[in-house]
């Protein structure tokens, strides 16, 4: 059996420098024979494919060898059209449209979030994880990290405040990568108390969250706060890195001249990059 959904036009991807990184994708529990597939000849040239043209060959190949009933070569079918910048979105709606339910994993539901959560029509994410939940197929503790991210880009607090009541009443608030995406959706709504607050309440936090949280705190012209918040970051020894001392006031808020780092007036050798 399988289900449909409603093919949307969709646009190129839109990129935000400042949004923290995806966690790191699970190795998948398939079957056994996952390993010998992947170094099928089709798996392989997917690894190589320069465009969509060369990929419907390659899908066409993988129906007539019945490739298409194993889950492993449909994720990668999935991943390249979902997240690969030569892929397409349109596409890969449509391969997922056409799976059937016993082929659907979380890899497979949260790749195809995560690429609509990139996309430049980023409620799409959101349609696509309500669709879900509504036939009840599989998502997993990465998929609000997503939905938080296209919360971020569409600019709503609404949602992003319905997601993070999701992740408490599941469970998954103490989820670092959730965390994170928590701390830097709330700090690009504005709500940098919020973002704190999150931020205070992570029982482990890393490099992310402290970007996150300094960042947050600079977009929305805080400085002081979040100076103060860099010198929190040395005493419990962290150290910065490019995109905390990339964080800018000049450039962004308007607040130092020439586009200094605000993180650049701190010169104490516990904050040095290099010691």
């Amino acid at each position: 059996m399988t289900h449909t959904y409603t093919m949307l036009p969709t646009s190129p991807t839109i990129h935000h420098p400042n949004l923290p990184p995806p966690p790191p994708e699970l190795t998948p529990k398939w079957h056994a024979k996952a390993a010998s597939m992947s170094v099928h000849p089709c798996l392989t040239m997917l690894q190589t494919c320069p465009n969509m043209r060369t990929l419907k060959q390659i899908h066409a190949h993988m129906l007539r060898l019945h490739l298409v009933s194993d889950t492993f070569c449909v994720s990668r079918l999935v991943a390249f059209c979902a997240l690969s910048p030569k892929g397409s979105l349109d596409y890969a709606r449509l391969l997922f449209s056409q799976l059937p339910f016993s082929l659907i994993n979380s890899f497979i539901t949260n790749t195809m979030i995560r690429g609509l959560s990139n996309s430049s029509n980023p409620h799409l994410a959101l349609e696509f994880y309500r669709n879900l939940q509504a036939e009840g197929l599989e998502t997993d503790h990465h998929a609000p990290t997503f939905l938080l991210k296209a919360c971020s880009r569409m600019g709503s607090a609404t949602l992003g405040h319905a997601i993070h009541g999701r992740a408490v009443k599941t469970g998954l608030e103490s989820d670092l990568y959730i965390g994170n995406a928590l701390v830097h959706a709330y700090a690009s709504f504005g709500e940098v108390d919020d973002a704190n607050k999150v931020f205070d309440e992570m029982p482990m936090r890393d490099m992310v969250s402290w970007n996150a949280l300094i960042n947050g705190y600079v977009e929305n012209a805080q400085f002081r706060e979040a100076f103060q918040q860099f010198s929190k970051m040395g005493l419990e020894n962290f150290q910065a890195d490019e995109v905390t001392m990339g964080a800018e006031g000049g450039r962004e808020g308007g607040g130092r001249e020439g586009g200094q780092p605000i993180m650049s007036e701190t010169h104490h050798p516990r904050f040095s990059l290099h010691h």
